[in-house]
């Protein structure tokens, strides 16, 4: 991982975009690596509610809470951030891989040994995905 990318991740670390609770979410999803104590919980909202489609859901808000390493704080706030900024729906989210979810943030160069700290948010966000398709 380039210094360049590291001082953004080291940023958003420390400065945590869209962290906090989410007033009147839809689903509320909670992973943890046990191994660690590292905690993710991720709020999302939902819009066109009244649709009796998964196609027509769109993500009208998104926050996470949490603690634990730089690693999991940092890449759950870039995968939240980006999120935000591609505008998705459900139905996108639910066609991207965890793999494409990794490259998004830029988790390619992290090491074998940190990829459960940089998954954890993926993993939660992947897991609100399914409970909301589950719905439909």
């Amino acid at each position: 991982m380039d210094d360049i990318y590291r001082d953004e991740v080291m940023e958003h670390y420390k400065n945590p975009r869209n962290f906090g609770s989410l007033e009147g979410a839809d689903v509320v999803v909670e992973e943890s690596n046990a191994s660690c104590g590292d905690e993710v919980r991720v709020s999302l909202k939902l819009g066109n509610n009244q649709s009796p489609s998964i196609k027509h859901q769109v993500i009208k808000d998104i926050k996470f809470q949490g603690q634990g390493c730089a690693v999991s704080m940092a890449f759950t706030s870039l995968l939240i951030e980006r999120v935000k900024e591609e505008g998705w729906g459900v139905e996108e989210l639910k066609d991207k891989s965890e793999e494409d979810l990794v490259k998004l943030v830029g988790g390619d160069g992290v090491s074998p040994a940190r990829q459960k700290c940089l998954r954890m948010g993926i993993k939660a966000l992947r897991k609100a995905v399914a409970k909301i398709s589950s719905n439909f």
